[in-house]
C-alpha cells in the first residue's frame, strides 16, 4: 500500500475512533506507554480492572496507528474500562494517537532509547512519551514512573493530580523483598497508602516489578481494594515470547525472548539468567537491536556484557562466525560455542546439547529472525525453514509452520507453572 494511501485510510480511521470515542463518553479510558514493560503493564491493568466492570484492552502487539484506532472501534456500551497501550517509533505519532484516545488516566513506565533512528536521544524520548500526558482529559490522572527522572518530571496544566509508582519519595506503590526465579516466578512486597501484601506472579525477572508497580498504582488510582489487586496479579500468565519459559521433553527449560529485541529488554533477561547459577545456561542469540556497530564490535561488547551468565552460545544467522569467535574471546568454553547461518541446525544443535535442570535464553528480533520455530521443533516436527520469509505475523499463528509432535498432533507449547503459585 502506498504512502498516500497509507495517510488517507489512517485518517479516515482517526475520524472514526474520535467519533466513536467521544459517544461512549461513560467508559474510563486509560492509555499506557513507556519503552519498555508496556504490554505487561497492560496485561496486569486490563486484568484487575476486569475485575471491576467489563474491560476493553488492545489486542497483542497492535499498539501503533490505525490499531489503535481500530481499538478505540471496538467500544460498546457496556465496557466500563478501556486499557489502550501506544508504541511510537517517531516525532509526532503519540500526539494523534493519544489525543484520539482523549484518555483519563496516562501511565508512563520508561524513558529509554529503543527506536534510535526515529527517536535518537533519551530528551526527544521523554518529550514524545510526555504528549501522553498532556492528552489526558482536564481533572485526569497521570501515573508515572518516579525512579525515571525524565518521567517524574512530566505534569500537563489540566492534570488533577499525578501518581508516582517506584522507589521515590511520595510513592503509591513501592517493592521490597524481590525474588525471582524458575521456580517461584517472581515474588515481592508491594507497599501502598492502603498497607502492604506479598504477590506473587507467574513471571519470570525483576524487571516486571515496574509493569507491575504501575498496574496496581493505577488500579488504586481508580479505587481498586489493594486485595483484588493482588489476587488478579496471580492470574496472569507469561506473555507470548516475553520471557515466557516453556519446558522441554528432556527435562530444560527453554525461556522464549525472542519478540522484543530492543537492548533494554536483553539487559533484563541477561540479569535474570545470570541469577541462576545452579543451573547450567545457555544463550541462543541472532541479533539485538538498536546496536548500530560493525558486527566485530557489536558482538565483542555483547559478549563482554554477558560474561558470566552463560556457559555456552548458539550464535545464529549472517554474522554468526563473528560472534562465536567473539563469545570464545570472552572466555566461554569453546566446545559450547557453536555458529549456524541456519535457523534448523541452530535447533537440531539445541536438541543435541540441553540436559534435563539446564535452561536455555532465546533471544531475536522478533518477527524479522523467525526464531519462534526453534521451541516447536524440541517437541517434534516444524513444516517451514525459510531463511527469509516476508510474512509479518509471527510463526507461531503462520499456516506454514505445520508444527507437529511425536504422535503426529498438531504441538501445543506446554506452560510451566512456577511451584507456589497462585
Amino acid at each position: 500500500m502506498s504512502r498516500i494511501l497509507v495517510g488517507i485510510r489512517n485518517l479516515v480511521f482517526l475520524v472514526a475512533a474520535s467519533i466513536w470515542r467521544a459517544a461512549h463518553w461513560r467508559t474510563t479510558r486509560v492509555v499506557i506507554t513507556g519503552s519498555a514493560g508496556k504490554t505487561t503493564a497492560r496485561t496486569c491493568l486490563s486484568t484487575i480492572l476486569a475485575t471491576q466492570g467489563p474491560t476493553l484492552v488492545t489486542l497483542s502487539g497492535a499498539n501503533a496507528s490505525y490499531s489503535v484506532y481500530k481499538a478505540l472501534l471496538r467500544l460498546r456500551r457496556r465496557h466500563r474500562y478501556a486499557v489502550i497501550e501506544i508504541g511510537i517509533d517517531a516525532p509526532g505519532q503519540m500526539g494523534r494517537w493519544a489525543g484520539a484516545v482523549s484518555p483519563h488516566m496516562a501511565v508512563i513506565l520508561a524513558a529509554k532509547l529503543t527506536h534510535p533512528q526515529g527517536l535518537p536521544t533519551l530528551a526527544v524520548v521523554a518529550r514524545e512519551k510526555a504528549r501522553a500526558v498532556t492528552a489526558v482529559r482536564r481533572g485526569g490522572t497521570a501515573v508515572l514512573n518516579g525512579e525515571d527522572p525524565r518521567v517524574r518530571a512530566m505534569s500537563a496544566p489540566q492534570l488533577g493530580r499525578r501518581v508516582f509508582y517506584g522507589d521515590c519519595a511520595g510513592t503509591a506503590a513501592r517493592a521490597t523483598d524481590v525474588r525471582t526465579s524458575i521456580a517461584e516466578g517472581l515474588r515481592f512486597v508491594v507497599h501502598t497508602p492502603d498497607g502492604s501484601a506479598d504477590v506473587r506472579m507467574n513471571l519470570f525477572g525483576a524487571h516486571w516489578v515496574q509493569s507491575a508497580l504501575s498496574a496496581i498504582a493505577a488500579a488504586q488510582a481508580l479505587g481498586v481494594p489493594l486485595e483484588t489487586i493482588v489476587a488478579a496479579l496471580a492470574t496472569i500468565p507469561p506473555q507470548l515470547a516475553r520471557m515466557q519459559p516453556v519446558p522441554l521433553p528432556n527435562g530444560a527449560v527453554l525461556i522464549r525472548d525472542e519478540r522484543n529485541g530492543s537492548l533494554p529488554t536483553f539487559e533484563a533477561a541477561v540479569a535474570f539468567m545470570r541469577a541462576l547459577v545452579d543451573r547450567r545456561r545457555f544463550l541462543i542469540l541472532t541479533e539485538v537491536r538498536d546496536l548500530h556497530e560493525d558486527p566485530a564490535t557489536r558482538f565483542a561488547w555483547l559478549a563482554g556484557e554477558t560474561r558470566g551468565a552463560f556457559e555456552g552460545a548458539i550464535l545464529v544467522g549472517q554474522h554468526s562466525e563473528i560472534a562465536a569467535q567473539c563469545f570464545r574471546a570472552s572466555g566461554m568454553d569453546p566446545a559450547l560455542v557453536f555458529a549456524f547461518a541456519h535457523t534448523k541446525d541452530a535447533s537440531d544443535r539445541l536438541m543435541s546439547i540441553l540436559a534435563a535442570g539446564d535452561v536455555a535464553l532465546l533471544r531475536g528480533r522478533g518477527r524479522i529472525d523467525k526464531l519462534m520455530r526453534i521451541p516447536y521443533a524440541q517437541f517434534g516436527t516444524v513444516g517451514c525453514w525459510l531463511d527469509v520469509c516476508t510474512r509479518m505475523s509471527g510463526c507461531d499463528t503462520c499456516p506454514e509452520l505445520q508444527a507437529r509432535n511425536s504422535q503426529g498432533q498438531p504441538t501445543e507449547l506446554p506452560l510451566l507453572t512456577p511451584h507456589g503459585a497462585t
